[in-house]
């Protein structure tokens, strides 16, 4: 096949492509193409494909509205920090004058806890009888052997107790 070039005189390489050399005899060679056809889509498969991007489209609305509600909530939370940070600093400005008579008030509170802590170990026991004698170690002893009695009678698996005292003034 041959192809005229373009009679512009000039010399140019670029070919006339619309006209045809007919003096070859390649012509019954020649053939003209059509536009491809593409098989039919298949109407389901494009209406599953549009359903598939409606709900894509739909979680990636609802995304960026989550996104948005955790940044709003997120600056929220840090305004309510600054506020936190500004009061902490006022209490400190207020409490660097006060600071002697709260190093105090924590001594005293600290020994208020630890005698808490002591007392809520203290067991009360009503009714146990009064020893009589003259001696107070053996009142003492007296005392001891029935608060044994009642403490394995009543919680069996109850440690001895470290400690026995008597409330109230003895009368003999």
């Amino acid at each position: 096949m041959s192809i005229l070039r373009s009679p512009s005189g000039r010399g140019s390489s670029q070919p006339h492509l619309s006209i045809l050399n007919t003096e070859t005899t390649d012509i019954q060679y020649i053939t003209f193409r059509t536009k491809k056809k593409h098989p039919e889509h298949d109407c389901i498969s494009c209406e599953q494909f549009a359903d598939f991007r409606k709900e894509m489209t739909s979680i990636l609305r609802d995304f960026v509205e989550s996104q948005n509600k955790i940044l709003a909530s997120l600056v929220a939370t840090n305004e309510k920090i600054d506020k936190f940070e500004a009061n902490i600093e006022v209490l400190n400005i207020k409490s660097d004058n006060k600071s002697i008579a709260i190093d105090l008030s924590c001594d005293e509170i600290f020994s208020e806890l630890q005698e808490r802590y002591l007392r809520e170990k203290n067991l009360t026991i009503v009714g146990v009888p009064e020893a009589k004698g003259e001696n107070s170690k053996q009142r003492s002893a007296s005392n001891t052997g029935e608060v044994l009695k009642v403490i394995k009678i009543t919680f069996p698996e109850c440690p001895d107790p470290i400690q026995v005292r008597r409330i109230g003034k003895y009368s003999p």
